[in-house]
C-alpha cells in the first residue's frame, strides 16, 4: 500500500493511530510505533 499510494497510507496510518486501531502495529497518540516505511 505504501508504494503503491503513499498519500492514502499515511492518511489510513494517522486515521488509525488517531482512533486506537492497530495499537500492536502503528501505537497510540501517546505512544506510537516509529516504522521504516523505506523498507516495506
Amino acid at each position: 500500500m505504501v508504494l503503491e499510494n503513499p498519500k492514502k497510507y499515511y492518511e489510513f496510518k494517522d486515521e488509525c493511530i488517531y482512533l486506537g486501531r492497530f495499537p500492536n502495529l502503528f501505537g497510540t497518540l501517546d505512544n506510537p510505533i516509529p516504522i521504516d516505511e523505506s523498507k516495506l
